[in-house]
């Protein structure tokens, strides 16, 4: 069958329709947020400080992103939903934490050659890294499976985009 203007039409309505036209674009975030950014930390947070005799070595293990919260003023935590951080002109962000070990080693010379004992280990649990921003209607985000969530100004909002400053954001892909 010949691609005609109208089987063009009829696929690409047939895809927003399915998929909606910025699905590729949050799976894409999705797998970042549930694979890629806890591993890129862990791979890449290796320090290691040698001064004389003593070795200083710090590691980021144990990353976990938490879902997008606010601290009130009495101290308590609670959710943080888009157009919250829209009226507080706040950024739409998920908190990053991680274990940081440090493991300080004395060098001792042996026959057999250096070697490097371990003097004292000491580790901080659930250490706030970064904050990211989340995709709205990403597997970070309260409206995810939200279908009534709708805002009266855009009903055809089907996510994609990210709330800077209180402002919305779209990154636009390019070849």
């Amino acid at each position: 069958m010949p691609l005609t203007q109208q089987v063009a039409r009829d696929v690409v309505h047939s895809l927003i329709l399915h998929d909606g036209i910025i699905q590729h674009h949050k799976e894409s975030f999705d797998k970042f947020i549930i694979d890629s950014i806890c591993h890129v930390i862990e791979e890449n947070s290796l320090i290691v400080l040698e001064c004389e005799n003593m070795r200083h070595i710090i590691k980021i293990k144990n990353v976990k992103i938490e879902r997008c919260k606010i601290k009130e003023d009495d101290g308590s935590n609670r959710e943080l939903w888009p157009r919250e951080c829209i009226f507080r002109k706040q950024t739409y962000a998920s908190a990053v934490y991680g274990d940081i070990v440090h493991n300080e080693e004395y060098k001792r010379s042996t026959d057999k050659g250096v070697v490097w004992d371990l003097v004292r280990q000491t580790v901080c649990h659930e250490v706030l890294l970064c904050e990211i921003p989340v995709m709205l209607r990403s597997i970070a985000c309260y409206t995810r499976h939200e279908p009534e969530y709708r805002d009266q100004n855009s009903p055809y909002d089907f996510g994609g985009n990210f709330i800077i400053n209180g402002a919305e954001k779209v990154l636009v892909p390019q070849e």
